[in-house]
């Protein structure tokens, strides 16, 4: 406490400074340093240093993010999904049996041998509202190494209503599962909205000049598809995102060629169904009735469309930390959920 008694004597220490004075409770206060060895004293801190992020490999650009680099995922009034992973080993392998999974209402599945081989999803089926397995009837281990494992995964969705700068995340219906932290993670959900396959712009022209334009090039011909009564038939399944010509080799026979999928090998005519399959999904891009040709094709005329497929383009960035490697590989999943409206 200062006085006006010692005031003076305070005031005439060498350590001092006016800057070290304070009131409280109707008093005057000093704050006296104690004179200590530097090479005694001992303190904890955490200091920080930021690498310049560079906007070419990292694809966007740096002042869209925060300083430190770190985007919120969870925001009030976004979508969140919780979701556990777990894996059960089956007791056997007989074909035909059904398994019980020790959750119901999966959202995945998938089988593995003993030497995580994947088993190919045409050798058993699942039950996601119970949670059953059953082989299919011919089933055969094969080359496969028992025991089989099942992996699978279980998850609720909820609108999330408050995010709290402690880590808490609160949804605004309750879980429905039960979770444990040790196989449980939950993040955020990049909301798609509908998805269907479909086709657009179908028009003829004259010739065919590789030039890949949504309008017609060159004049009018009398040839047509009649896509009102026949319209292209395309699948979710096999459809893609492409750029269709059709090129008339003679009155009746026509080559298939994708912008970016390039010639088909498989060549169609005005007398049967085209429909060229996709490799990947084994279903047809698309199905051309043969009903919906007209007459007077020649050599080089080109009917033209566009396949818009049921899909929705996302950029993914992976970062890894520095560290040694502690796996020979690595390996990550994008999960697509999809709501369905069920018909009684």
């Amino acid at each position: 406490i200062i006085t006006e008694a010692n005031r003076a004597e305070i005031m005439a220490q060498d350590w001092y400074v006016a800057e070290l004075e304070y009131a409280k409770d109707g008093k005057q206060w000093i704050h006296k340093p104690i004179m200590v060895l530097p090479e005694t004293i001992k303190y904890s801190a955490v200091g920080f240093s930021y690498i310049p992020i560079d906007a070419e490999l990292l694809g966007l650009s740096a002042v869209r993010l925060p300083i430190d680099g770190r985007v919120p995922i969870f925001r009030s009034g976004e979508i969140g999904i919780v979701s556990a992973s777990k894996s059960q080993e089956l007791p056997d392998y007989i074909a035909g049996k059904i398994y019980a999974l020790a959750d119901q209402r999966i959202s995945w599945c998938e089988l593995e041998d003993a030497n995580g081989i994947k088993i190919p999803f045409d050798m058993y089926t699942v039950d996601y509202d119970y949670g059953k397995l059953t082989l299919n009837g011919d089933f055969a281990l094969g080359n496969l190494t028992g025991p089989l494992i099942a992996k699978y995964r279980y998850q609720d969705m909820g609108l999330v209503r408050d995010v709290k700068i402690n880590g808490h995340v609160t949804f605004t219906k309750p879980l429905t599962h039960n979770y444990d932290p040790a196989n449980t993670i939950v993040g955020s959900a990049l909301v798609i909205g509908d998805m269907k396959s479909r086709y657009t712009r179908l028009f003829v022209q004259p010739t065919w000049n590789s030039v890949w334009s949504d309008e017609a090039i060159g004049g009018a011909i009398s040839a047509n598809y009649n896509d009102a009564l026949y319209p292209i038939e395309v699948s979710n399944k096999g459809a893609i995102q492409e750029r269709w010509a059709m090129v008339f080799t003679d009155a009746t026979t026509f080559k298939c060629v994708g912008e970016y999928t390039g010639e088909l090998a498989q060549r169609g005519t005005t007398t049967a169904d085209y429909a060229p399959l996709n490799p990947i999904t084994n279903a047809p891009y698309f199905k051309i009735k043969k009903e919906g040709w007209g007459s007077g094709w020649a050599n080089g005329n080109t009917m033209r469309f566009n396949s818009i497929g049921a899909n929705y383009p996302i950029w993914v960035i992976r970062t890894v930390k520095q560290s040694e490697p502690t796996v020979l590989s690595d390996s990550f999943q994008i999960m697509l959920r999809g709501d369905i409206d069920r018909v009684a």
